[in-house]
Formats: structure tokens, C-alpha cells, sequence
């Protein structure tokens, strides 16, 4: 395989997953993390135009996974330095920030090139890196409010957007393009107030996962491979610069395109009457062309989207609809409803049946306060009592239809 141009790896979305190889995190959040260190270090200087307007690959992306657990940390840590290292005038905000801190600091002047001449243009880029997502949406809910809305309305990277400041006087930003990696446990996830529903969270991208692909202490005892993790990580600095300084219009080759239309007819014959998923698929087509844009910027420089990277997008897409319903299920903003959203999840990550003993132990809880959620979710059809036991422990068992606890 012939190298692109000037480039050090072959494909810097791959070597970035072989550079993660032996870090304890799943290979889902290395991958969404590479795939937003490319969406970020693009900026705004890719796009495919269509008829209703142009697409820009940005990503909004959220890793749901218990604290400590999957490493989640770990793993966003890992890209944003080497994002800081790739690209040290890009914009890097952090999660302990207000919308309007975070807009007061985004305007900047950048020098582009528009018919072979040096401009200088006002710019909006900025990359978040919410490590837990709890700080970045805060559980006032005034602030958590407008953090939801000033991400909803930039996902779309206006050219121009005023921000009325709380004072009434505004704020005008140019060339809007926002980039989200966030982490949380599912149990913060009530911080999301009801107005995301339907708006942001049908923008978002969820990665969830269970546990760690393997525990690794992180001894260095192999100084070739030390060295090998080295270069390559150098190698992945230097591509991801040259990757940066693509620009122009994305062209879908036509066996892509063939492709995607026959995704985009078969997406919309679907029968997705559910307003938690609904805002998802009235969008998804387009992130799945976000996603292929970034595919094929990692392994070429021509601005060229195959098939491949169409099918690409399309799959990792494809993806996303049970993550959704269950992160509506957990977003729920009631005790109740958070300690609900345990317990079901518990029964369906283990085929519809536990032991009382397993499904009290996992969720924490009292046992008057457990049997009495038990008692509620046998008179609403959720669950029932078999009247068999296994080893003298009670059985609970998951009778509801999917669609109805998700």
C-alpha cells in the first residue's frame, strides 16, 4: 500500500488504534476519541456541499460508562494531549466553564487562503473536552439550560450567530465550529434537562460501555516497544498537522452515493414513532456522512469519499439506536427513575432474568426501598415473580416488550 503523500502512517485513524492497543479502555473509545481528535484538527476547512447546504464534520460525541470502571479518563486524556501536542493554537476548552465563558473566549482571527491570497478571517473553533459531563451541563438548571442550547444551535457551524449575554447586550460569532468529547457516569445524566430531549441528544453521538477490554498496571518492561509507541505517536502528531491543512469540498464517488441513497430511502420507510429516537433518525444521515468525511481524510489527501467510507458511516451509525433508547432510560431525572433505569438495564444485560440477591446488590439500594420498586414494576406489567426459585432465591423476570422499558 502506497503511503499518501508526505504522510508517516498509512491510515492515522488505524495507527492511532494500534497506538491504544494496550491501554485498558475498550477499543469503541479510542476509536470515537480518534474520530473526534480528526474533527476537531479539520476545523472548518472540509465540507461536502449538497442542495439543502453544507456539511462540515464535526462531532458531538459522549462516552457513558461508570466511574473508574472503563477508564474513560484515561482514554480522552490520551487523545487531548496529543491533540494539544498536534495543534497548540486550537482553541481546548475544559468542562468547568459557563456558556457564556465559553463564548466570550471563542472569536479569533485566523489567516486563510481564497484564490491563491492570504486572508484574515474571524473564526469559531473550539474542541471541549468534558471529562465528566455533569460539570460541563451543571446541575443548575438555568445553566444546564443554556449550555443545551448554545450547543444545539452551533452543532449546524452558523457562519454567523449573535448570543444575547444576560446583560442584553450580544455577542456576534463567525464561522461557528464546535467539537464535543465528553465523558459521564450514566447516573449523571439527569443533569441533561428536558429541553435536550428531541434537540441536542438527537446531535449526539453515544459511546457506552460496561468495562475495561483488559487491566494492563502499565509497567515498562520492553524497551522496543516503549520506543515503537514513541515514534508512532510522533508519526501521528506529524500526520495529524498535515491533515490540518486540507481544504476544499469533499467529492462522494458515485458508488458511494448509490449507497447512500439506498440507506437514505431505506431510513425513511422506517417505522420510528418514538420521540426519544425520533430527533436521532430525522439527522443521522448526515453524521453518517460526517463520519465518512473523516474516514477518508485519515487514509488520503485527495478529499475523495469511496463507498467504503460511506459504508463506514453508515455502520458505525447504524450503531447508535439502542445506545439512544438506553441513555433515555438513565436520563431520567427523578430518584425513581434513575434507581428504574438500573434495575431494567441489570434484567437486559442479563437476558431478561436475575436473582433478587444479584439485582439488589447492583443496585445499591435499600431492600424495603428495592421491593417496593420490585412491587411497582410487577403491577405496571415490567416484570414478574416465577414461582420457581433457583437455589431458594427469588427470580425476577423481564416481561415488558423492548419498546416499552427502553
Amino acid at each position: 500500500m502506497t503511503l499518501p503523500e508526505g504522510r508517516l502512517c498509512h491510515d492515522w485513524l488505524v495507527s492511532y488504534l494500534d497506538l491504544t492497543a494496550n491501554l485498558e479502555a475498550p477499543e469503541s473509545l479510542h476509536l470515537w476519541t480518534g474520530l473526534t481528535l480528526l474533527s476537531a484538527c479539520v476545523q472548518r476547512k472540509v465540507f461536502i456541499s449538497l442542495e439543502h447546504g453544507t456539511v462540515y464534520p464535526n462531532l458531538y460525541v459522549i462516552i457513558v460508562a461508570e466511574s473508574a470502571k472503563v477508564r474513560k479518563s484515561t482514554a480522552m486524556d490520551f487523545g487531548r494531549e496529543l491533540l494539544i501536542e498536534a495543534m497548540p493554537a486550537l482553541r481546548i476548552m475544559r468542562d468547568s466553564m459557563t456558556s457564556q465563558g465559553l463564548i466570550k473566549s471563542l472569536n479569533h482571527k485566523v489567516q486563510v487562503v481564497k484564490d491563491d491570497k492570504i486572508h484574515e478571517e474571524l473564526r469559531s473553533d473550539v474542541a471541549i473536552f468534558a471529562d465528566e459531563v455533569a460539570n460541563l451541563f451543571s446541575y443548575e438548571r438555568t445553566r444546564a439550560s443554556q449550555m443545551v442550547i448554545f450547543l444545539t444551535r452551533t452543532y449546524t457551524r452558523p457562519s454567523v450567530y449573535d448570543h444575547t449575554t444576560v446583560r442584553d447586550s450580544t455577542v456576534r460569532l463567525h464561522n461557528l465550529y464546535p467539537v464535543l468529547l465528553g465523558g459521564t457516569d450514566p447516573r449523571n445524566l439527569k443533569v441533561l434537562p428536558d429541553d435536550a430531549v428531541g434537540g441536542l441528544t438527537g446531535r449526539l453521538i453515544w459511546v457506552i460501555e460496561k468495562g475495561r477490554r483488559a487491566n494492563n498496571p502499565g509497567w515498562r518492561t520492553d524497551a522496543l516497544r516503549a520506543t515503537r509507541r514513541a515514534l508512532l505517536r510522533e508519526y501521528l502528531i506529524h500526520d495529524l498537522q498535515k491533515i490540518s491543512r486540507l481544504q476544499g469540498e469533499m467529492q462522494v464517488e458515485p458508488a458511494g452515493m448509490e449507497l447512500y441513497n439506498a440507506w437514505y430511502d431505506e431510513l425513511s420507510k422506517r417505522e420510528a414513532h418514538d420521540p426519544e429516537t425520533d430527533a436521532f433518525y430525522h439527522r443521522c444521515h448526515t453524521t453518517a456522512l460526517h463520519i465518512a468525511t473523516l474516514l477518508s481524510l485519515a487514509g488520503r489527501d485527495d478529499l475523495t469519499i469511496t463507498a467504503r467510507h460511506v459504508q463506514g458511516g453508515i455502520a458505525l451509525v447504524e450503531q447508535q439506536l439502542p445506545e439512544i433508547k438506553r441513555v433515555m432510560l438513565w436520563s431520567g431525572g427523578t430518584q425513581y427513575e434513575q434507581q428504574r433505569a438500573k434495575y431494567i438495564q441489570y434484567l437486559q444485560s442479563n437476558r431478561g432474568v436475575a436473582t433478587r440477591r444479584a439485582l439488589l446488590h447492583h443496585c445499591a439500594i435499600g431492600s424495603d426501598d428495592f421491593d417496593k420498586l420490585t412491587a411497582t414494576l410487577v403491577q405496571d406489567g415490567t416484570v414478574e415473580l416465577p414461582p420457581i426459585r433457583l437455589k431458594g432465591e427469588v427470580i425476577i423476570k423481564l416481561i415488558a416488550p423492548a419498546s416499552q422499558v427502553q
